[in-house]
């Protein structure tokens, strides 16, 4: 519920930026999870986990700028 809720609107910001992932990830199919999962169509909740903790370790690698 919480990416469906409370978090959906940080989870939209992060995971539908077309840079999400520093190019190692297909934008459309990231978009394609969130959107399924934040419609009801689909329980995503473990896969969008992954990849807000993937993207956050990948900006935390990359460091600033």
């Amino acid at each position: 519920d919480w990416f469906r809720k409370e978090l959906a609107t940080d989870v939209r910001d992060r995971l539908l930026d077309p840079g999400v992932g520093g190019g190692l990830l297909e934008p459309r199919e990231v978009a394609s999870i969130v959107v399924d999962h934040q419609a009801g169509k689909a329980d995503n909740s473990a896969r969008i986990w992954s990849l807000l903790f993937f993207d956050e370790w990948r900006r935390s690698e990359a460091g600033p700028g």
